[in-house]
């Protein structure tokens, strides 16, 4: 609940300044029909996953296929090279995996000042993104 009392408030107080600022809501329920399998097994390579993890991942994600009927035909078989299955067991632990390099990159452009972060009042911290569940708040005062 933090969080969105929060961003309420950094809500509320912007609306009665003028300044200009930037606030953007993704909503990420469809992300996993999107990100491509290799983005997935990358980051975890880049979040320094053991190989024998990334390697278990891709044969778990990899080995789907789907078949279509077209008017009650069978139309075959398909393999997939992106997105999860819904009520995949590994998705939820995935989607933490992207949001987190969201987060990063939310991070880095605040360290090199491409973005300056809004701040509701002094006593509350500066907020560049909020996430909650499938729902990403993304502020910022506009760059000059």
């Amino acid at each position: 609940m933090d969080g969105i009392l929060l961003i309420h408030e950094l809500i509320h107080s912007l609306s009665s300044n003028k300044a200009k600022r930037i606030l953007m809501k993704l909503d990420m329920k469809n992300d996993f029909d999107h990100i491509h399998w290799h983005f997935h097994l990358r980051i975890m390579e880049k979040f320094r996953f053991e190989s024998d993890w990334i390697q278990w991942i891709a044969t778990l994600i990899g080995h789907s296929s789907f078949s279509v009927l077209i008017n009650g035909n069978d139309q075959g078989f398909f393999k997939s090279t992106r997105g999860l299955r819904q009520g995949y067991p590994l998705s939820p632990y995935l989607f933490i995996i992207i949001t987190k390099v969201l987060r990063h990159g939310m991070s880095h452009l605040q360290t090199t000042s491409h973005i300056k972060v809004l701040q509701a009042n002094p006593n509350y911290p500066p907020i560049t993104h909020s996430q909650f569940v499938d729902d990403t708040l993304l502020a910022s005062y506009p760059s000059l």
